[in-house]
């Protein structure tokens, strides 16, 4: 898919002109255009008025058209001739009319920073518009413009995607994400099971421990008390649980090093080594998913099933990366685990998750350093709070509590440098899925309330 970017005309390349502005399609596949729309509650009346209210708005805007022009007739000259699987300029903006604003930004450093295409469409007790920006400066700066004249005016503005959101987007880059095969989707939907969790949570524990577990330990999570009568009582198995796992031989491989020997665990039993015990763990196909991934996918399902109350969930991404400085740089990448859009009372709130097993003081550390470093120093940051989730505590002191419980969890400042703000973070660790939710519900809140 060929993208249109903006050059000064003449430009032999062009798809259409105007002023002093060529469109036409660029060698790189990166985006170009940044397209936002939003709802005026405000009745929609003739074409010319909505650029009577831009002109209000602004009085620097410069509209190119002797008047709003119908979308349909630039659709039918430049879009329709050009190849559909690439961007087009005006089909998506859906809209009936359209203006060109060459923009007066204070310091434009490109003729990026000099148009706006803005498609609108009237109705009855409503206006809607389409902005399309080559440059989010520009379309940030245009937003503010706007907001701040509908306050002033008491226009009541609806709108989408909040436009961090938007910005976002610009950050995010695109990967190859792989997704878990069958078996290891099954092991996630298990593990989301409340009555399965405090059983799988004694096995984690256990295998990132030791990376196996005994026969003891298995006969007593792996089965379930059932009552036959009175006097009676058998062991069911729960095969939800125990199906992912399986037994393996223990024992060990001396080396070439005196002294040295090497653990093994074998579905066969060997013939010339001394055989320890019969051990369990994860089957060889889960084990992966289980160190790199499952946490991650655990949390993004607890985030889509949790009922905010009064919070919308309205974005979600998963386990992307993003390099917030643009600049192409290996070493500017970070990634997240997820990011969340929220929704309360009109405010929105971004907030990145990371998700460590095992939760530390250096690994909650090492994650803000990246996340000031590759984040908040860049300028472009755009979430309002980091939150760091563990199964497991290693030494992290947690300082406050949920009034009236005892859950506790950690809250403190990843510290911006120079002029870059600080930004807060949050950190907790789980034992049930009701906990989990609990915990995140209650930071979530609190913050919408401080931050």
């Amino acid at each position: 898919m060929r993208k249109i970017e903006i050059v000064e005309k003449p430009c032999d390349e062009a798809i259409y002109e105007i002023d002093k502005f060529a469109f036409r399609f660029g060698n790189n596949d990166a985006g170009y255009m940044i397209k936002y729309q939003v709802d005026l509650d405000i009745k929609g009346g003739q074409p010319i008025d909505v650029r009577l209210l831009l002109q209000d708005m602004d009085s620097k805007l410069e509209f190119l058209l002797p008047a709003p022009e119908e979308v349909t007739k630039l659709i039918n000259e430049v879009d329709e001739k050009n190849d559909p699987s690439d961007e087009c300029l005006f089909h998506d903006l859906r809209t009936k009319y359209i203006e060109f604003i060459k923009y007066a930004t204070d310091t434009p450093t490109n003729i990026n920073e000099e148009i706006i295409l803005l498609g609108f469409s009237l109705h009855d007790e409503k206006i809607y518009l389409v902005m399309k920006t080559f440059s989010f400066n520009v379309l940030a700066d245009f937003w503010e413009k706007l907001i701040s004249y509908c306050t002033d005016k008491s226009i009541k503005l609806n709108v989408p995607d909040d436009i961090r959101w938007i910005k976002l987007q610009q950050y995010l880059l695109n990967t190859n994400e792989t997704k878990g095969n069958g078996f290891s989707r099954d092991f996630l939907a298990r593990t989301l099971v409340e009555d399965n969790f405090s059983r799988f949570l004694q096995i984690f524990r256990q295998i990132d421990t030791e990376g196996y577990f005994g026969k003891s330990f298995y006969d007593r999570v792996m089965y379930r008390i059932k009552k036959i009568n009175e006097k009676k009582e058998i062991r069911v198995p729960i095969n939800q649980v125990n199906k992912f796992f399986a037994p393996y031989w223990k024992y060990q491989i001396s080396t070439a090093e005196k002294n040295k020997t090497v653990l093994c665990l074998h579905d066969e039993m060997p013939s010339d080594e001394t055989v320890e015990e019969y051990v369990y763990t994860f089957k060889p196909s889960l084990m992966k998913y289980y160190l790199q991934s499952w946490f991650e996918d655990f949390t993004v399902e607890i985030i889509k099933k949790i009922k905010f109350d009064d919070v919308q969930l309205r974005q979600l991404l998963a386990g992307r990366k993003f390099n917030f400085f643009l600049d192409g740089s290996d070493e500017n990448i970070r990634e997240i685990d997820a990011v969340i859009e929220l929704e309360k009372d009109g405010i929105v709130k971004l907030i990145a998750i990371e998700c460590k097993k095992t939760l530390s003081i250096k690994e909650i550390q090492t994650t803000n350093k990246k996340c000031r470093e590759r984040v908040i120093d860049s300028g472009n940051n755009v979430f309002d709070a980091f939150i760091h989730i563990g199964c497991f505590n290693k030494d992290v002191e947690f300082d406050k509590k949920i009034e009236g419980t005892r859950r506790e969890y950690k809250q403190s400042l990843i510290e911006g440098t120079g002029k870059n703000m600080d930004v807060p973070y949050y950190a907790f660790v789980i034992s049930t899925i009701a906990d989990y939710e609990t915990k995140l519900k209650y930071i979530i809140n609190d913050i919408f309330i401080n931050w």
